[in-house]
């Protein structure tokens, strides 16, 4: 040991860590253990270190002393240059830049280009000499500091982030992608001018370096509309929509909308690094940080610190804007003010500009997306017995969606209405995947659909009607004399063969009139003869004088109203129904088929009708009453 100290080694821990993003790096003070400053004692002949301990030495007694080593431990794996600069030079290490100490001032930085491997070997891709034995690579040749007190700032940027940044050659193009502050991890240090003596370090002022990371957040709000067509039940439409078969295919449509996104909570952040370079404490040490472009800062902790000897004190900060930066680009200066004390006096420094732009920040998303649900992705359960609803084409809103503007949903369910109404309920919605205390977490559009299926209006007329005045009157009026026609096709059917052949059309009349007066179908045990007779009678002479071609028409015999029979032959639909297509021959006939099926069924004059098996009679009676009253469905 001489009187210039022993050798020490101070390792600082310059860390870069590099975010996803193309040359954007993040830097986390402290995080990364990849590089050092170091004296090398396979290069020098004397002890190099001045002060400090094994672990923290800060100053040197030359420029050809400070080194870059290695570590293998917390290794940001990469390819970097260094820079040294003057203090508050540190918004930019790139060449040819105010403050840049080092050769790329006459020379460029391929000269201090290095990679470092996972185990935190050093590969020179430079010129500067490299203790390769010892994974140290020599800082100088460096130009002097303009600092009083010797203070040189050591900046290691990471350039492999970058888009122009060319592998082979270990180049970059730094006009038009040059590394700035957030590519670079800052750590100082200082070199005595002479040791021949006394070589005691002189107060030295407390330097400050500082980074600055904007950030904010954007929120998105989402809206859903549902609709479904001509059904939907509103004010203007209350009644939904009507059918005469059994099923009605529903189109449904869901629209779901994001904005373009509100943002807010404008913020820089970073880590104010203050540096005491002396052996002894300063405290009493006021730290302050402000910006240029509207943000209000404050500092953490940052009155009255006390920054221990040869160490230095990091102190977080947050600006924040109540509006949008205006301009979106500015500058964040530290500043640090200190008291006299021992032989160094009272004193300001500051960090210089330290240049950040909310355009280049990636925000913070909120509700960046949502799930979308809807209650017909299942057959509802709520529908009647005999009513169904089933997805036949399109999609249903599930799953997650995060697209911009509006995306729409279309799809169609098949809802089958075997009688009467049905109302399908429906909702939409969506629940954001990320919550918090906002009311718009959560949205839905419920839509209610009313189908009901009505009776064909196929012109039919009741057996009442064919036996008063009017329907006599169409019988008796065909013709004067001679072969009614309508009475020979009447006989056509076996159960009407008891109207004598070559009736006239009066005679044909009154056997009308006769037929529905003896209309009953009373008892338990009674056959229903003559009320299906006179049923039967009425549908057949509303086919024979129908204009709109009723025996064309085909019945659902699925859902027949049950009729209750009334005094002089009218009858009215019970609200139940029934499946009557065990009298004919099929689910769906026309009225003529019917005709024939169940006259197949009869011996002439109707007197034999179904084996007499009352409840079939009653099948067959119920669905000529239907038609006559326009309460059958048609299929």
């Amino acid at each position: 040991m001489d009187s210039c100290g022993t050798a020490h080694r101070r390792r600082f821990g310059l860390v870069l860590l590099a975010a996803a993003a193309a040359a954007l790096v993040v830097l986390v003070p402290g995080a990364l253990g990849a590089l050092n400053t170091t004296d090398d004692p396979g290069f020098l002949t004397a002890v190099a270190c001045v002060n400090g301990s094994s672990v923290n030495c800060n100053l040197y007694a030359s420029k050809t002393d400070v080194f870059l080593s290695g570590s293998p431990s917390n290794v940001q794996v990469g390819t970097f240059f260094f820079a040294v600069l003057d203090p508050g030079s540190q918004r930019d290490a790139n060449d040819g830049s105010t403050g840049n100490l080092s050769d790329g001032v006459n020379g460029a930085y391929t000269t201090r280009t290095f990679s470092v491997a996972v185990d935190g070997t050093i590969t020179n891709l430079g010129s500067h000499p490299f203790d390769s034995a010892n994974n140290e690579l020599q800082a100088a040749p460096f130009d002097d500091t303009a600092n009083n007190g010797g203070v040189y700032i050591m900046a290691v940027c990471e350039i492999d982030q970058l888009s122009t940044y060319d592998p082979v050659t270990h180049t970059y193009d730094a006009s038009s992608s040059p590394v700035d502050s957030h590519d670079c991890k800052f750590d100082a240090f200082k070199v005595q001018a002479s040791c021949t003596q006394d070589c005691t370090p002189g107060a030295g002022d407390l330097f400050v370096s500082k980074n600055a990371i904007p950030s904010f957040t954007r929120e998105f709000n989402w809206s859903i509309t549902k609709s479904v067509d001509a059904c939907q039940i509103t004010l203007q439409a209350p009644n939904g929509c009507s059918i005469t078969s059994s099923t009605k295919i529903l189109n449904y449509t869901v629209a779901v909308t994001k904005d373009a996104g509100t943002d807010s909570n404008w913020q820089v952040n970073g880590t104010i690094d203050v540096t005491n370079p002396n052996d002894f404490d300063v405290s009493g040490v006021d730290v302050t940080d402000a910006v240029n472009n509207g943000g209000n800062c404050s500092v953490t902790n940052g009155t009255g610190v006390t920054v221990p000897a040869n160490s230095d004190v990091q102190l977080g900060y947050t600006c924040t804007y109540s509006n949008a930066p205006s301009p979106a680009a500015g500058n964040n200066v530290a500043t640090i003010t200190w008291p006299a004390t021992g032989s160094l006096g009272a004193g300001q420094a500051d960090t210089g500009n330290v240049a950040f732009d909310f355009g280049t920040a990636t925000p913070t998303l909120i509700h960046d997306s949502v799930t979308l649900s809807d209650v017909y992705t299942t057959v509802p359960s709520s529908l009647p017995t005999g009513f169904s609803a089933v997805q036949s084409g399109g999609t249903a809103p599930a799953g997650t969606l995060s697209s911009s503007g509006t995306t729409t949903y279309t799809y169609a369910y098949t809802v089958t209405v075997p009688h009467d109404c049905v109302e399908l309920d429906n909702t939409a919605g969506f629940a954001v995947t990320t919550t918090d205390s906002d009311l718009d977490d959560s949205g839905s559009a419920a839509v209610k659909a009313k189908v009901c299926r009505t009776a064909a209006r196929t012109g039919a007329l009741t057996m009442g009607y064919w036996q008063n005045k009017n329907g006599q009157g169409i019988i008796s009026g065909q013709q004067k004399s001679g072969t009614c026609p309508s009475g020979t096709y009447l006989r056509t059917f076996a159960p009407f063969q008891d109207l004598p052949a070559g009736s006239t059309c009066s005679q044909v009349a009154t056997y009308v009139y006769n037929v529905i007066k003896a209309a009953t179908c009373s008892g338990t045990t009674q056959p229903c003869n003559a009320m299906l007779k006179a049923q039967m009678l009425a549908t057949a002479l509303d086919v024979y004088f129908s204009a709109s071609g009723l025996g064309n028409v085909s019945i659902d015999l699925t859902a027949i109203c049950k009729m209750i029979d009334g005094s002089g032959g009218t009858a009215t639909c019970s609200g139940t129904y029934e499946d009557t297509s065990s009298a004919f021959d099929g689910s769906c006939e026309t009225v003529s088929d019917l005709l024939e099926d169940a006259a197949l069924q009869s011996n002439s004059g109707g007197s034999v009708w179904y084996g007499n098996a009352k409840a079939t009679q009653v099948l067959a009676k119920d669905t000529f009453d239907a038609i006559n009253n326009q309460v059958a469905f048609t299929c």
